[in-house]
């Protein structure tokens, strides 16, 4: 005789996470995935690997995905959109609590996002890794490395900015930060839509009680 009862603490939280979500999928006609938490590198292949697993017991053309997060990075959120744009025609959002930064791009990207009276999306403030492993924003990231170089062509660069501020912008942190930037300026100038490969518009904001 098999047992169905959870064998550990994350089997019971999935099962749980299942059975609630479950109703939710139905009421909105599509498969259901849940996430809660930062947009950094290796959740994107997370997310190919629990699609490639909806895939195999689902043909709808439609996922809903329940969104919680502070943000994180663009290039992680253009790539999950990818794959979810790969296996899905139609992709919704449901976002509880908040998605912020990157997070609020990520919604962006969907054909509709439900919120109640409670839910917040925020600024886009993409972040990448600085110096003692600790993210920073990307803009401002460029914002002060433009600065430093108008001080250098000045002559008006000290020492000790030198030593503190230089090390820090590696080869690829800067050209990481520039590629954040780059992505951020894209969005805002094309109104968040153009990372909507599907419809090309903003997707649509429905309340939910």
């Amino acid at each position: 005789m098999t047992s169905l009862s959870p064998s550990n603490a994350n089997d019971f939280i999935e099962s749980l996470l299942d059975f609630h979500l479950e109703p939710i999928g139905k009421c909105l006609q599509g498969d259901i995935l849940s996430f809660s938490g930062a947009l950094i590198h290796g959740i994107d292949d997370i997310f190919r690997n629990a699609l490639e697993r909806l895939r195999q017991n689902s043909d709808s053309n439609k996922i809903v995905i329940v969104l919680e997060t502070p943000g994180g990075y663009i290039e992680v959120v253009q790539r999950i959109v990818e794959t979810l744009r790969f296996h899905y025609e139609y992709v919704d959002f449901l976002v509880p609590n908040y998605a912020f930064s990157a997070g609020t791009v990520f919604a962006m990207s969907g054909d509709a996002i439900y919120m109640n009276y409670y839910s917040r999306l925020g600024p886009i403030d993409p972040q990448v890794m600085g110096a003692n492993e600790n993210t920073v924003p990307a803009l401002g990231y460029l914002v002060a490395w433009e600065r430093l170089l108008e001080k250098a062509r000045n002559g008006e660069l000290t020492d000790i900015e030198a030593q503190l501020m230089l090390p820090a912008l590696t080869k690829r942190n800067f050209t990481n930060t520039s590629r954040q930037g780059n992505c951020q300026s894209h969005y805002l100038r094309n109104g968040l839509s153009s990372i909507n490969s599907r419809t090309g518009i903003l997707p649509k904001v429905t309340k939910f009680q």
